[in-house]
């Protein structure tokens, strides 16, 4: 940037830095930006907004993500992180001698509270679905990605358990993440129609699901009657 001195002589201003011990709380920072992304959309965000906000320059910002995008997607990285580790609980309480579909509940609970827990994930991930490209892409690759790894044996479970409503394994992935999602983004609405807030959020969730995965357990248990075996011991 160009600036004039006293002299009338023109210098070349450096993109201003934060001093040791003076650079913005990027802990504040980040948690208004998640907030900002997720209630408007990355586009209606803009980092003069967002650094007024919190009482810092945007250059602080731009020094330290180097873009809008740059500090959007080191919000999603961190989210994936949370993801990642989701889903490393979510395969070893899958992984326990559980019957089905315990199992499958006792999985899914920890995708369920980290959304709970981070309330801006499903807003952010549903709003950018409706737009193809970079955004999009990254997030399918930090959040569906890894959900869809640990639900596949999930899904495969309650097949071989006598579900066979569910079709194509990956469609049933996403319409179940579109479940999880689906139910904090409209939280709001659905305590409205309610009359009151949920008094059990993480039941609110798994229950839709769990019927999903055992849409005609019902039928086969009638089945089952007749031939002694139990639907939740396939034949070998």
């Amino acid at each position: 940037m160009m600036t004039k001195q006293e002299d009338g002589t023109a210098t070349r201003r450096e993109r201003a830095r934060p001093k040791k011990g003076q650079g913005p709380d990027l802990h504040r920072l980040e948690r208004s930006a998640l907030a900002a992304f997720s209630r408007r959309g990355f586009e209606a965000v803009g980092l003069r907004e967002l650094a007024a906000s919190i009482g810092i320059a945007p250059t602080l910002i731009l020094y330290r993500y180097g873009s809008k995008l740059g500090l959007w997607k080191a919000l999603v990285d961190e989210l994936g992180l949370r993801v990642d580790q989701a889903c490393a609980a979510m395969d070893s309480a899958f992984a326990t001698a559980q019957p089905f579909p315990d199992r499958a509940s006792a999985a899914l609970r920890h995708f369920v509270e980290l959304t709970l827990e981070i309330p801006e994930l499903a807003p952010l991930f549903i709003g950018e679905m409706s737009e193809p490209g970079e955004r999009q892409d990254y997030l399918l690759d930090k959040v569906w990605s890894p959900f869809l790894a640990s639900l596949l044996p999930i899904i495969h479970d309650a097949e071989r358990f006598g579900n066979s409503d569910l079709g194509v394994p990956k469609f049933a992935a996403f319409s179940i993440l579109s479940m999880i999602l689906a139910a904090q983004y409209m939280a709001p609405v659905i305590d409205l129609a309610a009359g009151a807030p949920q008094h059990d959020p993480l039941a609110r969730v798994l229950r839709p699901i769990e019927r999903l995965l055992t849409l005609d357990l019902a039928r086969n248990r009638t089945c089952d009657l007749s031939t002694g075996r139990s639907p939740f011991n396939p034949a070998p």
